[in-house]
């Protein structure tokens, strides 16, 4: 698969979301002068960047609503305290959601922190960035700021961080940190009217240490993530199904993490030396069998298709910048 930088700013970019219809990603990035971190939009193919939020806090971790009307993100409020954001996608007045503790530049938590349902309705998010034991996930209104906890980690785990929202809403893929920051493992939990959890959430066996990121196809029948081991980083796949065997993406870059797709094009980072970038990528075959018998020669992801294919992007763990890739057949 054959990855197509999509940003090559100065300093690092992270943190992508795509909008719904794949034509724009929203991100943070540290500025021409590494002096800030705000949120912007770029319109794929276009040049440059709009300039989304320019406050002289940390904005950071955007998410981009289902029904393309807002962008959520987190932004640092003092050293201790961050707070959930939203703002219209093409600007305006922002407000604050919820407050949360912590801070991610004090925070050893990975991966994005917000993730929305499919009616642009709720928000699911930290109860804290601190890294301190047992933080779960909350999900919060964005109509009545309505709050209700949603993950129970075990007292002796770190929390719960990357939460990823089905597009039928029927399911919840996060991460689970360790102690040590090292060992980081998926689980799900199934989701009923509301959104209420349903019984007891399950460990996704990935075979690699540390996996963030899961980022869902558009039928919800399987998901993308990031997983490897310290800083060796690449893109998996798997069915939501029993016993489903993770497969690595092929790519043709070094250190992708924290996909992110539309349902029309696939976006992701990936990494070399001290800096990330979103990259665009095409021919998505994976290692083995393609799953539910797709053709692999018709399973591809290419930029500025015309196609209905969901889009992903990714995040270069190294590089701190943005790739993009357009799936068919998905």
């Amino acid at each position: 698969m054959a990855a197509v930088p999509l940003t090559s700013y100065p300093g690092s970019e992270s943190w992508p979301s795509l909008s719904p219809d794949g034509t724009q990603v929203a991100f943070a990035w540290d500025g021409e002068k590494q002096d800030n971190w705000d949120i912007y939009v770029k319109q794929i193919g276009v040049e440059p960047p709009y300039r989304l939020t320019n406050d002289p806090a940390m904005d950071y971790s955007p998410a981009w609503s289902p029904d393309g009307r807002l962008i959520a993100f987190l932004r640092e409020l003092t050293p201790s305290k961050s707070a959930i954001m939203l703002i219209p996608q093409r600007g305006g007045s922002e407000r604050i959601l919820a407050e949360v503790n912590g801070s991610v530049q004090g925070s050893r938590f990975l991966g994005r922190y917000l993730s929305w349902t499919p009616d642009s309705k709720w928000l699911v998010g930290p109860t804290s960035t601190t890294g301190q034991r047992g933080d779960g996930l909350r999900l919060y209104s964005t109509d009545t700021g309505e709050q209700r906890p949603l993950t129970k980690p075990p007292s002796e785990e770190v929390g719960d961080t990357a939460p990823a929202v089905s597009p039928d809403g029927r399911t919840l893929v996060f991460s689970r940190v360790s102690p040590d920051f090292y060992n980081v493992t998926l689980w799900l939990l199934h989701l009923g009217e509301g959104y209420q959890p349903l019984g007891k959430e399950e460990k996704i066996q990935t075979g690699n240490v540390t996996n963030l990121d899961a980022a869902w196809l558009p039928d919800a029948s399987e998901f993308v993530f990031g997983s490897g081991t310290g800083t060796n980083f690449a893109l998996w796949r798997i069915a939501l199904s029993k016993g489903a065997i993770a497969k690595r993406i092929n790519l043709d870059a070094s250190n992708a993490s924290a996909p992110t797709i539309s349902r029309h094009v696939s976006f992701g980072w990936s990494r070399s030396n001290s800096h990330y970038r979103p990259s665009r990528i095409s021919d998505t075959r994976s290692e083995g069998t393609e799953p539910h018998g797709r053709n692999p020669a018709s399973s591809r992801l290419g930029f500025g298709s015309t196609v209905s294919a969901p889009r992903l992007a990714t995040y270069n763990h190294l590089k701190c910048k943005l790739t993009v890739v357009n799936r068919r057949g998905c």
